[in-house]
């Protein structure tokens, strides 16, 4: 019985984490500065940005094993050269160091 309990439990608790995980969106950025280590956190790509989502206050940061990883830091790059304004989509419950995992990079150039 102790054992059935426990297991609901935990249950509980990884859907409410599920619950809480979602992809939030964050407008008018420019990209003030990107960083690159060989070593920190496993190697991400640091982005810093003008704008933030509170759950994640430093930015954002591209994770080099993620599928499209090459695509996101293309568009990166050309954000922050030409200093367009951009949309970002972000993971709120993929956070290292205050940043928040970047899902997408929009960018308009009309």
């Amino acid at each position: 019985m102790k054992s059935l309990a426990l297991t609901l439990i935990l249950f509980i608790g990884c859907i409410m984490n599920i619950a809480h995980a979602e992809i939030v969106a964050v407008g008018d950025v420019k990209i003030t500065e990107i960083s690159a280590y060989d070593d920190y956190q496993g190697g991400i790509i640091r982005i810093e940005m003008t704008n933030v989502n509170s759950s994640c206050p430093n930015g954002g940061y591209l994770n080099p094993n993620s599928v499209g990883f090459d695509r996101l830091y293309s568009l990166a790059i050309v954000a922050a050269t030409t200093q367009k304004i951009a949309r970002f989509q972000l993971y709120n419950d993929k956070i290292i160091a205050g940043l928040c995992e970047i899902d997408a990079i929009r960018l308009n150039f009309s």
